[in-house]
């Protein structure tokens, strides 16, 4: 996914669907392997959207793949604390790097999250297929 698709699904999630509270970050990703960079050699972001719809609060995790790579998107639900949440967050990052780019199945059986796959879609249908499952 490149980034001018991820900033216009984010805009939609937030504008069209009012009721959430939508707040994002970029981050770098952890540097350790060479996923941490893109081929041209400047680093590879992460967005990690938090979204609370009232009643439960959750984290999408969408890394920037211009370089077409594919990587589904991670979505989380919060473990409670700020602090906690991050280191949460962090180590799934971490793991990401260290696995080549991959979400690894053996770290993530552990771990409630949900993965969703990209298709060549429109910003709508993708942030009604996230709102799904938030």
């Amino acid at each position: 996914m490149d980034t001018d698709f991820l900033a216009g699904y984010i805009r939609y999630l937030a504008g069209y669907y009012t009721y959430l509270r939508v707040s994002v970050n970029f981050v770098y990703l952890p540097l350790g392997k060479k996923f941490s960079y893109l081929p041209d050699g400047r680093r590879r972001i992460c967005a990690i959207v938090k979204v609370n719809n009232g009643k439960k609060e959750s984290f999408i995790i969408e890394v920037a793949v211009p370089d077409n790579r594919s990587l589904s998107t991670l979505i989380v639900p919060s473990s409670g604390s700020v602090h906690k949440c991050e280191i949460h967050i962090q180590g799934v990052l971490t793991n990401l790097v260290f696995n080549s780019g991959s979400w690894s199945n053996s770290f993530l059986k552990n771990q409630v999250h949900n993965k969703i796959r990209h298709y060549h879609e429109t910003v709508k249908n993708w942030a009604q297929r996230i709102i799904y499952y938030l």
